[in-house]
């Protein structure tokens, strides 16, 4: 019977309670309007009845006002406790009238006094509903009080006390309607506050997985049973882009079924997805969680690469020190040969002494610890130069184009000595990789603060699985060549703080970029 008040244990325990006001005054403002138009189909089929119910109108017209008050008031009141016990006080009073009015203890609408100690259980405390139960008991056994104290007086016969005993009864029938009522009421209120609570831990366990849904950096898709993406995080938004609608068939082809890891490579940008997928609760659907490897897998392969670099260095130095010497040798003897006996066995074997001892040269660059030094160069101006130089070159001179375009609005720091063997390095490639000749555009260009510096031919292009070696040492597709000479590109690239861009399709050609960073590299 202590029950605290609904509107006191949280502010939805407050809305569900204004809401069962606002519904017992609507209740009330049907059952009033119901009885004003049933008294007044009485008195038009029996004008005579007039006389008896004149006072209904009256008493029909201020609650009507009164209950048009309260639905207006019903939103905005802050004591939402004593608004309703004014509203259960005045339907006591409305009821004790409409009673006197009606024949009092006779009066068909005494058992309109239960249902206001019903709606007295229904909304309010257990002190409250004791109150207006008392309240109606009392207003109740006052209207009869003159009624019984004549019969009483008048006669003592059996008739009289069975009069006053039935309205005894009756007063305790309000009593215990009362406490039952409270009873049933409390433990619908438990009940109440019990939903209330678990809505609210509902809606903070909702809160806070949807926080971590929206900060955890992996990709979580929620699938039906259909096969169509319903929900996705924010990682999984930024990696895939809007997929939600979306088949997963489409978005991520080739994924298994079954709870399962594999890699994806998803887009036209390739990603490298580590997938997971799992059954939900419901039949058919299923939660894939996937994160984006593609930068850890270009690291590792970095780290491949350059422990291949370090190993083949190792080789490289022991080998180009064994052969330089008799190489210098060779190349003085066939000087003197040259002298003595000119012809052409004689120039072939000057050729390929030079070739050689370029290779040896490439052999020592790739062994030694890459030394730069970088200041501020005119990129256009020295790929100019290069392209100038290389223009001139008698093997590609009658056979590839070089076509320069673009024009660098800044310097950039890098050096000028390895900048030109990369620039001449990526030239020569293109041009070898076009047998028949053709044209090679040699372009710069400025891409949000970055240097770009491209090499496109229109030659034999290659595979995608040629592409992931190319910048392995001894690694080539064209017959004679070293695979030394983009193996340095890269490593004298990485040394400079930036990297090498490659875009390649078989039979398209391929265009290489270098791409310098804004500030020169630490060190």
């Amino acid at each position: 019977m202590t029950d605290p008040s609904p509107t006191a244990s949280s502010p939805a325990a407050g809305l569900i309670l204004r809401r069962r006001v606002t519904a017992y005054i609507l209740i009330r403002l049907l059952v009033v309007s119901s009885l004003l138009a049933l008294v007044a189909s009485i008195v038009l089929r029996e004008p005579g009845t007039l006389p008896v119910t004149r006072g209904l109108f009256p008493l029909a017209a201020i609650t009507l006002a009164f209950l048009a008050v309260s639905a207006a008031l019903v939103r905005t009141v802050s004591a939402l406790d004593r608004f309703v016990l004014v509203q259960l006080l005045f339907d006591a009073v409305f009821l004790t009238v409409l009673v006197v009015l009606t024949g009092r203890g006779s009066s068909i609408f005494v058992v309109l006094y239960f249902m206001n100690i019903i709606a007295a259980a229904y909304l309010t405390s257990g002190r409250i509903a004791i109150l207006v139960v008392a309240v109606d008991a009392l207003a109740y056994a006052g209207v009869n009080a003159a009624e019984l104290g004549t019969i009483l007086l008048a006669t003592s016969t059996p008739g009289a006390l069975t009069a006053v005993a039935d309205e005894i009864l009756r007063i305790l029938a309000f009593v215990l309607v009362g406490v039952l009522s409270v009873g049933l009421a409390n433990r619908v209120r438990s009940a109440d506050r019990a939903l209330v609570a678990q809505v609210e831990t509902t809606r903070a366990l909702e809160e806070e997985h949807g926080l971590v849904l929206q900060s955890v950096a992996s990709g979580i898709l929620v699938v039906g049973s259909e096969g169509r993406i319903r929900s996705a995080n924010p990682a999984a938004e930024a990696i895939l882009g809007s997929v939600v609608g979306c088949d997963l068939a489409d978005v991520m082809p080739g994924l298994a079924p079954e709870a399962a890891t594999q890699d994806l490579a998803v887009g036209s940008d390739p990603r490298i997805l580590v997938c997971s997928q799992s059954p939900l609760g419901e039949a058919g659907a299923s939660v894939v969680v996937f994160e984006d490897v593609t930068h850890l897998r270009e690291v590792e392969a970095e780290a491949e690469r350059e422990e291949r670099l370090a190993g083949v260095g190792r080789i490289a130095a022991a080998i180009a020190h064994e052969i330089r010497n008799p190489l210098a040798s060779l190349s003085g003897a066939i000087q003197l040969l040259a002298e003595d006996r000119p012809g052409p066995l004689v120039d072939i074997a000057t050729s390929e002494v030079r070739r050689l001892n370029d290779l040896v040269g490439d052999f020592l660059d790739l062994a030694r610890p890459e030394v730069i030094s970088p200041r501020s160069v005119d990129a256009d101006a020295l790929v100019r130069e290069v392209a100038r130089d290389f223009g001139a070159d008698p093997r590609y001179r009658d056979s590839v184009r070089v076509e320069v375009a673009g024009g660098i609005p800044h310097p950039i720091v890098a050096d000028p000595d390895r900048l030109q063997q990369m620039v001449w390095n990526l030239l020569l490639n293109a041009a070898q990789a076009m047998p028949r000749g053709g044209p090679v555009r040699l372009v710069t260009a400025l891409d949000d603060g970055l240097v770009h510096i491209s090499v496109q031919d229109e030659g034999m292009g290659m595979s995608e699985s040629d592409r992931a070696r190319l910048f392995d040492p001894f690694f080539t597709t064209r017959r004679g060549g070293t695979g030394l000479g983009l193996a340095n590109v890269d490593r004298l690239m990485r040394a400079h703080g930036g990297r090498v861009d490659v875009r390649s399709e078989p039979g398209r050609g391929s265009c290489f970029t270098l791409v310098f960073p804004r500030q020169p590299p630490n060190g």
